[in-house]
């Protein structure tokens, strides 16, 4: 700021079209109430050994849940598995609950037989889903309805309807707002921290079942166990013994 710079973190997908216009929807009460968001970022590739695939990939999605939501996560858990490179996670499954009561999952690999790069929006009006490899149909909203008969649920399914989106201008909007507007940005620096401690938090492990606190002040309990589920505990709790799975530093030890 001393020099007239602009900070801008790479997260592009809180520009792109079908983004904003999910934002628009969520505001203005057209999907109702949100329930439950799942995303997909799969691939067969681009395969790294310096970084794990929660840290290459899910923060696209991470962040573009957070724009949507416009609130942080109360638990986030992860869980993955590593198959090429010793240490190094190739697949993992996240899931975060919000104060408001929506569920995120975010499902990342880059092992995986096709190209998929999806977010799915369920909400007690209408359900979006966002298709980034589609051409003309990228977002799609469904006016299905569950109705009550005799006391059972009977799914009653709409068909889609396209909702039509300027061109692919992320990049471009990106770009022309860090060059062209002075003030605060969506995607300024501190923005990009709070991002990196929402995925900081999917990779968090620990070797017990004490609670520990994380930089951010955020206490955690953890449950013993295969795997992990993180779940808040009272705030100024110390002393477990942990470790932090730092940007590519690989595997999380399991906690059994």
């Amino acid at each position: 700021a001393q020099r007239g710079r602009i900070l801008m973190v790479g997260h592009i997908l809180e520009y792109h079209p079908a983004i904003l216009e999910l934002k628009r929807l969520i505001s203005e009460g057209e999907l109702g109430r949100i329930q439950y968001i799942y995303s997909s970022r799969l691939n067969l590739g681009k395969l790294r050994t310096e970084e794990n695939i929660l840290w290459s990939f899910a923060p696209h999605d991470i962040s573009a849940i957070l724009f949507l939501l416009g609130e942080t996560p109360t638990m986030v858990s992860s869980h993955g598995g590593n198959y090429l490179s010793g240490g190094i996670m190739d697949t993992t499954l996240t899931s975060c609950e919000f104060k408001s009561g929506v569920n995120a999952h975010i499902f990342v690999s880059w092992l995986h037989p096709f190209k998929e790069q999806k977010f799915a929006l369920v909400g007690d009006k209408k359900m979006a889903v966002f298709d980034d490899m589609e051409s003309d149909r990228k977002l799609v909203l469904y006016s299905h309805r569950i109705n009550w008969v005799d006391r059972i649920p009977v799914a009653e399914k709409a068909t889609g309807e396209a909702v039509a989106l300027p061109g692919r201008a992320g990049p471009r909007r990106f770009a022309g707002a860090a060059g062209t507007h002075p003030g605060p940005q969506r995607v300024h620096g501190p923005f990009g921290l709070q991002r990196r401690r929402g995925a900081k938090g999917s990779s968090r492990t620990h070797r017990d079942d004490q609670p520990s606190v994380d930089r951010c002040g955020h206490a955690w309990s953890i449950g013993q166990g295969p795997s992990c589920r993180a779940q808040p505990a009272q705030a100024g709790d110390k002393g477990a013994l942990h470790e932090r799975l730092q940007p590519g530093s690989g595997h999380p030890r399991r906690c059994d």
